[in-house]
């Protein structure tokens, strides 16, 4: 009893399938493919028996690896002696004492429920039923519920479902803040002002702090996501413990507040001082925010655009925020050779060898005795060689 041909039928209509096969008793394979994967489902009399793919993360071993079964330094073992035997790779396992032959069964079960579940959330699928005997040499007759199946394939299609959904909400506002927090001062991050108290700032960490957790992306796929909610976190935390102490708490508003008066002539070298001195003594993030102040009350001072750059590039994430700044140094003073020289680093630290070289030659073109540039260079070519 062929079926016909199905292409994309989506998790209601695999259900469908299946339920459909469950009724009729059907004996033969049920084949899904695509253009990543072929995969078998083997069903006698109504019943699930087995199920084969030619994915390696659907292989018995991974799977046992999966359920807990036996660790990598096992498998490794077990795959040495099959390329040498030929060996069943499950038979090879019990016979060193890995797994029992009850545990070697409930993995072979767990590897067909495995790669019959994955079907549900198949996308770009053809399926077809091919009624038959089955090739009983190749297979182990196994019986597999397909009512609990199907009940837990569509659970799974539902829940994966709902948190594509989340994860699409949590990524619009990780990306919003991501943007807004490259600029933000710690009372800024943790919405707070001068007069907030203890009590505000932990209420104001913990909410942000469980909404933008990089726990909430455990299960994602999207690495950008959860580097955006790494350095989010990160930033959060880091405000906090600048904030949470009272004496700290006081230093940091008392710089704001002088922070913000806007300066002009001899005024805007307190600002300078205060920058390097945070920069010297480590304080990267200090003095970012110090010199961030500096191009805005004198946004044509290279010197403060490239002092910007320097305290970004320390600062995890920001080499993309010092590259900007930096090019802005170079629109307002491009025969400065110290500014290609560190844009130059910034390039070499991100690991852009070309462009960071072409910097390095610009630095050498208006100051052929640049030392940081020929240090630059002879870098790149160290890394070349080994």
């Amino acid at each position: 009893m062929d079926i016909p041909e199905r292409r994309n039928p989506g998790s209601d209509g695999f259900s469908s399938i299946l339920a459909d096969l469950k009724d009729k008793k059907a004996t033969g394979t049920l084949v899904v493919r695509s253009s990543n994967f072929l995969k078998r489902v083997f069903l006698k009399g109504g019943e699930i028996v087995f199920a084969s793919s030619n994915l390696e993360e659907d292989r018995l071993g991974e799977m046992l690896i999966k359920a807990g079964l036996i660790t990598r330094e096992q498998y490794d073992i077990s795959v040495e002696i099959l390329k040498k035997t030929g060996k069943q790779q499950g038979s090879i396992l019990v016979e060193l004492g890995f797994l029992t032959p009850r545990q070697l069964f409930e993995g072979l079960k767990f590897q067909i429920r495995e790669i019959v579940l994955s079907l549900f959330d198949s996308a770009e699928t053809v399926i077809e039923f091919r009624e038959g005997e089955l090739p009983e040499d190749e297979i182990i007759g196994l019986k597999i519920n397909i009512d609990d199946l199907i009940r837990e394939g569509e659970k799974r299609f539902n829940r994966k479902n709902r948190l594509s959904e989340e994860e699409a909400i949590l990524k619009k506002k990780a990306e919003e803040f991501f943007m807004r927090i490259r600029d933000m001062s710690p009372a800024d991050i943790l919405q707070v002002k001068e007069t907030s108290d203890y009590k505000e700032i932990k209420s104001n960490y913990y909410r942000l702090a469980k909404e933008f957790h990089p726990d909430r992306a455990f299960y994602s796929e999207d690495r950008e996501l959860k580097e955006r909610l790494t350095y989010i976190f990160d930033a959060i935390t880091k405000a906090y413990n600048e904030l949470k102490d009272d004496e700290k708490r006081q230093e940091f508003f008392k710089r704001i507040s002088r922070s913000t008066v806007r300066e002009t002539g001899p005024d805007l070298h307190i600002h300078y001082k205060r920058g390097m001195e945070e920069f010297r003594t480590g304080n990267y993030w200090g003095a970012a925010e110090v010199f961030r102040w500096l191009t805005r009350l004198d946004p044509k001072s290279p010197r403060a655009w490239q002092m910007l750059s320097r305290s970004l590039s320390h600062i995890p994430g920001r080499l993309k925020d010092a590259e900007t700044a930096l090019l802005e140094a170079i629109r307002l003073d491009p025969f400065n050779a110290d500014y290609y020289t560190d844009l130059g680093h910034i390039y070499l630290k991100a690991g852009l060898k070309k462009r960071a070289k072409r910097q390095f030659e610009k630095a050498l073109n208006i100051d052929s005795a640049n030392g940081d540039a020929l240090k630059g260079l002879n870098m790149i070519n160290t890394m070349d060689d080994t």
